[in-house]
C-alpha cells in the first residue's frame, strides 16, 4: 500500500471560515487575504499575534466537537488529494465512506491484460492464484492470435476477472477532506487490517492533523 502526490487545500481559509457563525458583518476580500496571509506567517515564525490565535484556537476548539453535532462542519473545505494504493479488499472498505470522490483510477477491465501481476500482487497473496491468473491471460491472448469465436473471448475473459486476487493493488487518485479524514481516522485507528494502520498513520501527518483531525484523548 502506498500514498502519494498529496496536496491539501483550503487549510487557512478553512480555518477563517469557522468564525462566520459569530459574524454580523461580511468579511471583505483584503481583510480575507490578510487573514490568510497572517496565518502562514503565524505558522512559519511562531509569531505570537493574538487575532490569529484566536483563529487557531477556535478552529482547534470546534474540531474536537462531537461527531454529528455540526460545530466542525468548517473541516469540509480543507481538501486533500493523493494517489492511493490499495489491495481490492482494502478498496471494498474504503468505498463505505462515500463523501470522497475518485478523481480517475487505474481499470482492470482495460489493462489487466498488460499489468505486470507479480508486481501489483501484494506479498499475502498465494503464488498459486498469480500462477492461475496469468494462466488465463495467457490462454485469452493465445486465443486472440487464433481468432476465437467472440463468445469464447467473452468466457475467458470473464474467467480472468473472476479470479483476479483480492491482494491485487490498484492505484486511484481520491479527493478528500479534513472532515471525512476525521471519521476513517476514528472508526478505523484500531482496525486488524495494517492498510488502515498505514492510513491513519499518513493522516496523522497531514497540516495540523492534531489539532483539526485526532480527537485528544
Amino acid at each position: 500500500m502506498e500514498i502519494k502526490n498529496i496536496r491539501v487545500y483550503g487549510l487557512e481559509e478553512s480555518i477563517i471560515a469557522s468564525g462566520y457563525p459569530m459574524r454580523t458583518e461580511t468579511m471583505n476580500e483584503d481583510v480575507f487575504d490578510e487573514y490568510a496571509d497572517a496565518f502562514w506567517y503565524h505558522i512559519y515564525t511562531k509569531h505570537k499575534d493574538n487575532s490569529f490565535e484566536n483563529n487557531i484556537k477556535r478552529a482547534e476548539t470546534l474540531a474536537q466537537t462531537p461527531q454529528g453535532s455540526g460545530h466542525s462542519c468548517y473541516l469540509k473545505g480543507v481538501i486533500v488529494q493523493y494517489d492511493l494504493t490499495a489491495p481490492e479488499y482494502f478498496w471494498r472498505q474504503f468505498d463505505r465512506y462515500h463523501f470522497h470522490d475518485y478523481i480517475s483510477s487505474e481499470s482492470k477491465m482495460h489493462c489487466i491484460l498488460k499489468f505486470d501481476i507479480d508486481k501489483m500482487c501484494n506479498k499475502y497473496v498465494d503464488e498459486r492464484a498469480i500462477e492461475i491468473l496469468k494462466d488465463y491471460i495467457s490462454i485469452y491472448k493465445d486465443m486472440l492470435r487464433d481468432n476465437c469465436p467472440k463468445e469464447d473471448l467473452n468466457e475467458m475473459f470473464q474467467k480472468i476477472i473472476s479470479n483476479c486476487p483480492m491482494g491485487l493493488e490498484l492505484t486511484a487518485r481520491i479527493t478528500d477532506n479534513y472532515l471525512q479524514l476525521k471519521s476513517k481516522y476514528i472508526q478505523r485507528r484500531h482496525h486488524k487490517l495494517e492498510e488502515w494502520q498505514y492510513y491513519c498513520d499518513w493522516i496523522e501527518t497531514l497540516p495540523m492533523a492534531e489539532k483539526l483531525i485526532i480527537p485528544k484523548k
